[in-house]
């Protein structure tokens, strides 16, 4: 829930392959906010510091993606409620 906590504020968070929130809605936004080696304190580091390289994008990128991910959690919570109701 943190992803999508910083990511509705704009505030990058990088996250591990289980928590990827981002890869379908943005290939991009996962390219810098994914790290898969979650045990790797290097590229725990080196990660960090490809996000500070690329912080202005990385916003831009929250900004932007942030409605398209919004309309698909609308879209699934609608799914999942009609199911529930045609049940």
């Amino acid at each position: 829930m943190i992803a999508l906590e910083s990511w509705a504020s704009g505030v990058p968070c990088i996250v591990g392959p289980a928590g990827d929130v981002y890869s379908g809605v943005s290939s991009r936004l996962a390219e810098f906010l994914v790290e898969p080696r979650v045990d790797d304190p290097s590229a725990i580091s080196d990660r960090i510091d490809l996000v500070l390289a690329h912080r202005d994008e990385i916003s831009e990128l929250l900004g932007r993606s942030r409605e398209a991910y919004q309309r698909m959690f609308r879209e699934k919570r609608e799914q999942l409620l009609r199911a529930l109701y045609e049940q």
